[in-house]
């Protein structure tokens, strides 16, 4: 929060009440945050995912991978033949950035796109040995990078944040541990 105070030499929109100008000073209650960002939501989710990525980037080391493209590897590891479409709408990228991250990865020999007879407009992804063997690898590399994000969280922190923020993107567990999304602009509630 921030309070106006009377200084004198600056002036103010504010009116008074002698219908001059307020003599103020803008003074935070916090000067190392003085916009109290370390308040704001989407501000501390936006460092968190910065923090994220460094972590992971740190335990990856040399293997030269993103966490995008790790996860581009496991679904297509789970998922042989995934549709590229698909594959989009599982991690949340747009098509155009899942093209880009899957045309490196290909480059990199580490994915392969196939263009199925039956429908030209379809491409099916399979991992190569090198993508094999690289996103067994990165199940330890994953396993640390999370460990290390959350180490100062107890048990019972980490799974009231994964709550909170599966809450947050509209993501609810059913039943049989099977996860559902729903578009974030749907409403939650029809009329």
């Amino acid at each position: 929060m921030y309070a106006y105070h009377i200084r004198d030499g600056a002036t103010s929109d504010l009116p008074s009440n002698s219908g001059g100008p307020v003599q103020t000073e803008l003074r935070y209650n916090n000067p190392a945050d003085p916009l109290e960002m370390g308040r704001r939501a989407g501000h501390l989710i936006w460092r968190a995912q910065q923090r994220a990525w460094r972590v992971f980037a740190e335990v990856a080391g040399d293997l030269d991978i993103t966490p995008v493209q790790a996860s581009v590897l496991l679904v297509v590891y789970g998922q042989p033949g995934i549709h590229q479409k698909t594959l989009a709408e599982m991690i949340a990228l747009d098509r155009a950035t899942t093209g880009g991250v899957v045309g490196r990865l290909e480059a990199r020999g580490l994915l392969r796109r196939k263009t199925p007879a039956a429908d030209r407009r379809v491409r099916t992804l399979f991992l190569t040995p090198a993508g094999g063997l690289l996103n067994r690898k990165l199940g330890a590399v994953t396993r640390r990078a999370r460990k290390l994000l959350t180490k100062d969280l107890t048990a019972r922190e980490q799974r009231e944040l994964i709550r909170l923020l599966r809450k947050i993107l509209h993501i609810q567990e059913e039943p049989a541990g099977r996860v559902r999304r729903r578009a974030i602009d749907t409403p939650r509630h029809r009329p």
